[in-house]
């Protein structure tokens, strides 16, 4: 397992959902990777604090009813979102390249039509030249 990959399963450790050869990997490279140890050892410290304060435990603050409620559905709505998201960017490279090309496409045949029906012309006047919209006030 590479330190990617123990990365990546640092939520699930923490939450106790590592089962079987899953869990000796993991376990094995904490203990060959100083820095992924570190970076565990910081994530656990930080579950920990938050876990107590969910809990109501130390310093004597109590979080306003309902706050663990909100969090965790906030949290989940954001998780959704985000995996809509990277599923969209999981796609194949060709379908990236086609709607690129789709995009281009489109957009050279609006400016071709705009043309075509005297919408967007041409002019030069010696000393300027470039587009104009048919109803800027150009005479043709």
């Amino acid at each position: 397992m590479n330190c990617q990959e123990t990365r990546n399963l640092f939520e699930d450790a923490l939450d106790r959902r590592l089962k079987g050869g899953v869990k000796r990997k993991f376990d094995l490279h904490l203990t060959r990777c100083p820095f992924c140890r570190s970076l565990y050892a910081a994530e656990e410290a930080e579950h920990v604090r938050w876990f107590r304060a969910l809990n109501g435990e130390g310093r004597g603050r109590k979080l306003p009813p309902g706050f663990a409620d909100r969090l965790a559905a906030a949290v989940s709505r954001q998780s959704a979102a985000r995996r809509v998201f990277a599923d969209w960017l999981r796609l194949p490279r060709w379908a990236g390249i086609a709607a690129v090309l789709a995009l281009m496409f489109a957009a050279f045949a609006t400016i071709a039509w705009r043309i075509e029906n005297g919408e967007l012309r041409m002019e030069n006047d010696g000393d300027n030249s470039g587009i104009a919209n048919g109803d800027s006030g150009i005479e043709k």
